[in-house]
């Protein structure tokens, strides 16, 4: 063995090294935010959120005080063409913060290649990642592409396949306000997924009875299923039989109302006792809906589509 044989164990030994202090981002990458800043310091109540997300909160806000100095556009376009290079380093809730703030800041995407790369590049990860989103937040980030009238079909592809499945699953992940968000998400966009609707169809049937919707809700999706031209009789008896509860009626406005009956005869659906009082003791309905006739609303009136009688 010899001396050869002997291995020394300094090598082995710890060496002292100095390591880097610990960033303050979250996650590696936030600090390219940091090129964005142009406005004032930042707020100390919004800890662990990038500087992306902070400086378009300054912004926005900025663009909603009287005495502020708005962010120019190219600002806006600058920033949805960074957010969406930093997509993959932003939480699910600052992505949907982001595109909500270009939302009210109206950006003006069109005319320019970097904002509207930018947009696809937000769309093209949440559609990658659309596991990594609660149903809130898809119809979230569905309702702010709908404000910038930015249609990706990929991404509304990726968020009906989830609905499909979920409804399926009968999970009970969705909420009746995510359900309802989703659905006016689509709305918006004018965007008729079938088997989505079917899904969601099945799911308000189902909640109508079980977990009741608040009459608002039961306006909007009956207003978006007519739009969309899906006419489904027997999500119709639901919505339906859910406003005759006891002051369901009474709690939608007059424009909602109005909504509701040109939705009901836009898809010729009627029911007998369908408007049972005259507007002005407020409208009820207590029988389900069958498909002969409809109804609709004008200044105030109740008009029969079909036999043209005139219920003032």
């Amino acid at each position: 063995m010899g001396a050869s044989a002997l291995v020394s164990t300094e090598r082995w030994l710890p060496v002292n090294t100095t390591s880097p202090p610990p960033s303050a981002s979250p996650r590696k990458g936030w600090e390219d935010g940091q090129r964005l800043k142009g406005l004032s310091g930042d707020p100390v109540d919004v800890q662990g959120c990038s500087a992306l997300v902070r400086t378009l909160r300054k912004a926005l806000k900025a663009n909603f005080m009287s005495n502020g100095r708005p962010a120019p556009t190219s600002f806006w376009r600058k920033a949805a063409y960074r957010g969406g290079q930093l997509a993959n380093l932003l939480a699910p809730e600052e992505i949907c913060e982001v595109l909500g703030a270009l939302a009210d800041a109206k950006l003006r995407w069109r005319q320019d290649p970097k904002a509207t790369e930018g947009l696809q590049l937000f769309a093209h990860f949440a559609s990658e990642e659309i596991g990594s989103f609660t149903p809130i937040q898809m119809g979230e980030i569905l309702g702010s592409f709908a404000r910038l009238d930015f249609l990706h079909e990929d991404l509304l592809q990726a968020v009906a396949r989830t609905v499909e499945v979920t409804v399926a699953s009968d999970s009970g992940r969705f909420s009746n306000e995510a359900a309802v968000s989703l659905l006016s998400a689509y709305h918006a966009q004018a965007v008729a997924n079938q088997p989505m609707l079917r899904a969601l169809s099945r799911l308000f049937m189902r909640r109508i009875v079980r977990e009741p919707l608040t009459p608002a809700q039961i306006a909007k999706v009956a207003i978006a299923f007519s739009d969309l031209r899906a006419r489904d009789v027997g999500l119709f008896n639901a919505t339906t039989l859910g406003l005759c509860r006891p002051k369901a009626v009474e709690a939608l406005s007059w424009p909602e109302l109005a909504d509701v009956a040109v939705a009901y005869a836009s898809l010729r659906l009627h029911s007998e006792s369908l408007f049972g009082r005259s507007p002005g003791q407020q409208l009820r309905w207590r029988a389900p809906v069958h498909s002969e006739g409809g109804f609709a609303v004008k200044t105030g009136a109740l008009v029969s589509c079909n036999k043209g009688i005139m219920i003032v």
